[in-house]
Parts: structure tokens; sequence; C-alpha cells
């Protein structure tokens, strides 16, 4: 915090406590005695946060790039009021704004098509629905185990030595906790399909509920069939109006939020 007092002011971390003088007759403005500073933070919060200066910088460098990216998708799909009004029923009433919402997250995320739906009740749920539209009888899964998070390099190379063993294999990543901590998303360094959780990073601590699936587009179709129905796709389902507009702002603050809580675990 930092505090004025006068023409005199504290530096960063500090406080002023202005100890007040006389007032000179006819004057306007009350004169003040020097400041007293006081250290507002223990010394070792102090020299903690100057330590990981670099990282936070870091941090805020990709805060920047992804909410630059978040903006411009919400621009180019023309976001507006209309879309956060909800629907009932079937949810043919929407207003445009489930697919406003599906076209946001695919354009962010750098994938064909996306289906963002309260109806995902975890990020599991989302990623049995994409493993579903993925699998078939006789196909083989392959959990391909790492530290969590792994750099976008270690993704590269995984993809790679995949294609390498089988140039048929698809690759899905299970993307919870994974969105805006990098400057990219799985399905742009090719990822066939991604899932997660709405109550976790993209979400922005504001959506109270649901998931995702986003990727090829086909591939989204069907793990759109597994949560609804054959044949009805993506064209169904209601949201109350609290809710999609809670999807579309927690969205929109998803990167600070995420830039933030790095911070944070640093």
């Amino acid at each position: 915090m930092t505090a004025t007092a006068g023409c005199c002011s504290t530096t960063p971390l500090m406080w002023a406590r202005p100890r007040a003088a006389s007032t000179p007759s006819g004057g306007r403005c009350r004169a003040y005695a020097p400041a007293v500073a006081v250290a507002a933070f223990h010394p070792d919060v102090s020299r903690a946060a100057e330590s990981l200066h670099a990282e936070f910088r870091a941090v805020d460098r990709a805060l920047a790039l992804n909410s630059s990216r978040v903006a411009a998708a919400f621009r180019r799909a023309r976001v507006a009021p209309h879309h956060f009004g909800g629907s009932t029923g079937y949810g043919h009433d929407d207003g445009g704004g489930r697919e406003a919402l599906d076209s946001v997250f695919a354009e962010i995320v750098g994938a064909e098509a996306a289906i963002v739906r309260p109806q995902f009740f975890s990020g599991t749920h989302a990623i049995a629905c994409a493993l579903f539209a993925l699998l078939r009888p006789g196909h083989e899964l392959l959990a391909v185990a790492g530290p969590p998070y792994d750099t976008l390099e270690e993704v590269i190379g995984i993809r790679g030595l995949a294609n390498m063993q089988n140039p048929n294999c698809m690759v899905m990543v299970d993307n919870c906790y994974g969105e805006f901590v990098e400057t990219s998303e799985p399905a742009v360094v090719g990822a066939d399909l991604i899932a997660g959780s709405l109550i976790k990073n993209p979400g922005g601590t504001i959506a109270p509920c649901g998931g995702y699936v986003a990727g090829k587009k086909h591939l989204v179709e069907a793990a759109a069939a597994r949560l609804s129905a054959p044949g009805l796709g993506v064209e169904f389902g209601s949201t109350p109006g609290h809710v999609m507009r809670a999807l579309f702002q927690g969205l929109f603050l998803a990167p600070q939020m995420v830039g933030e809580a790095i911070k944070v675990g640093s």
C-alpha cells in the first residue's frame, strides 16, 4: 500500500502515517509534518516477492497473451447481452448463446469445434464422453503417464512418437487444470480431442458447473451424441440464464484467475 501525505510519498510495500500541523491562516490546504514510514509486510515476505519477480513477469506475459486471445474470440463471435439469456425446455430458444459459447471456446483452444455445457457434471464425465467418441470395440487405449502438465515440447514429442508407432492413432488430452497455463492449448499442437471441467480453470472461479469437449469436429459431434442422444448432437439442451451468463463471464476472466493462481502456487 502506498500513501501520500502533502508532498511526501512512500515507497511500495510501505504506508505513511501523517502528523497534523497547524493550518496557516488564510491557507486553503492543511499542512502536514513529514510522514513516518512504517513497513507494511514482514521482511521475509518482501524478499520472497522480490525473488519471484522474474517468474511473475513470465506469468504476466502469458496472462496478457491469453487474455488478448480470449478477447479477440469474444469480438469475432460478436458476443452480446442477448447471448446471456439462457433457455428452458429443449433449449431451442436460447438466443444463440449456446452456439456463440461453443464457437468462442473452440477458437480460444485452437480446435475445429467444441461443446461447452452445464450438463457435463464433472471433468470425468466430459472425459468419458470424449473416450466414447474415440474408442470402438477392439480399439486399444494407451494411457501415456508422465509429470502433470508436460511442457509444450514434450507434448509435441509424444504426438510424433505416437504417429511413428501408428499413423492412425488418435490423441486425447485430459486438460483439467491445463487451460491458460501456457500460451497455447493441446489442440493447437495436434491433439485430436481435449476435455476438461468448467469449475476449474476455464470457469474463472465463476462457472457453477459444467464441462467441455473440443477438437476435431466429427469427434466433438460423437462426444455430444454420447452426452445427449444419437441424432441430437449439439443442437439441444437448455441452460438457465444465470448459468449461461456465468459461463461467458468465467471464460472471459479465466486467464487472469489462472495467472493469479500460478503466482500464489509459486
